[in-house]
């Protein structure tokens, strides 16, 4: 097991349920208002935990968290958005 497998495994434990359904919705193509609208909770917060899930796997941009996110399964490649 490589380096850069061994630390994202671990960093991939640190995302909590709640990031995960997040990380989930926005892998889906969900706008943050939908995100928001769909978890009952406020725009503001489904950023917060967008940033905090970013920081927890060390990834900087949305294309990057697509590319986690279609590497553990939370993607479907076939999908259209």
């Amino acid at each position: 097991q490589n380096i850069n497998q061994s630390v994202e495994s671990k960093t991939h434990t640190a995302v909590i349920a709640d990031d995960h359904d997040i990380l989930s919705l926005i892998a889906g193509g969900h706008t943050t208002k939908s995100i928001a609208g769909h978890l009952c909770i406020f725009a503001k917060t489904v950023e917060k935990h967008r940033v905090s899930i970013m920081s927890k796997l060390q990834v900087r941009s949305i294309a990057e968290l697509l590319a986690y996110a279609l590497r553990k399964g939370l993607l479907d490649p076939q999908s259209q958005l």
